[in-house]
């Protein structure tokens, strides 16, 4: 698991401010934009006011100040067109990360919340089993069940009833895999997790959905749907 996909829901609230801090940003840059601009004219009209009029400015370099005023413009306009592009791109994707709100998502992550009395992940062994342990985690790290995995090949669901173990809802849950072969060699493992979207938040690096106490990144969503009927499903 990337432990930087799962974050606790309680830093939520520390994300709130960071579209002020980017269009504070947006509006510093547009202001120093129009400063130069302004800095820019007032050279030239003091070239033009101080020449000497025996000896002009010479003709191509007037044309290159010019140009270079006008590259200037051009760049404050893009900057400007780049900006409100910007802000209807990022409303676009929040309209859209909002339609997961209700939806059971697959995450890559081992970390899934309890919800409604169940935990939910799927998981696979590389190679041949002979032996597979499953091992839930709670957010201390504490062992809340173990029990034998299946060894048979393909993918797993592997649904825990966490109504008896006193949790929270919402609190997260973490599957660890231990599978060897018949030779004792230990096989790498696949797990994904299973969980209903409660929210959604951003920060300036990545979009957050949110699942009981879980945040998981935008990026670590598989797919929008449940579990595969052909998989094979087991509980404790």
């Amino acid at each position: 698991m990337d432990s930087l996909s799962v974050l606790n829901t309680q830093n939520i609230a520390a994300s709130n401010n960071v579209g002020v801090s980017q269009q504070t940003a947006t509006e510093r840059a547009s202001e120093d934009a129009e400063k130069q601009k302004t800095d820019f004219l007032k050279l030239l009209l003091t070239q033009l006011e101080n020449q000497n009029p025996l000896d002009p400015m010479d003709t191509d370099e007037w044309a290159a100040q010019l140009t270079r005023f006008s590259i200037l413009e051009q760049g404050i306009t893009t900057n400007a067109n780049l900006t409100v592009t910007n802000d209807l791109l990022t409303k676009n994707s929040n309209n859209t990360t909002l339609s997961y709100i209700g939806e059971e998502v697959e995450v890559s992550s081992n970390t899934t919340p309890s919800q409604s009395g169940a935990a939910k992940w799927s998981y696979s062994i590389n190679g041949t089993a002979a032996d597979v342990k499953l091992t839930v985690l709670d957010k201390n790290g504490t062992i809340v069940h173990t029990q034998d995995g299946l060894i048979s090949a393909g993918v797993h669901d592997f649904t825990l009833d966490t109504s008896t173990l006193g949790l929270s809802e919402g609190e997260p849950l973490e599957l660890v895999i231990a599978a060897r072969d018949a030779s004792d060699k230990v096989l790498k493992n696949n797990v994904t997790s299973n969980a209903s979207i409660d929210g959604v938040w951003t920060n300036d690096t990545s979009t957050y959905l949110t699942a009981g106490a879980v945040s998981y990144r935008i990026e670590d969503i598989l797919k929008v749907a449940k579990l595969a009927q052909n998989t094979q499903p087991q509980t404790p």
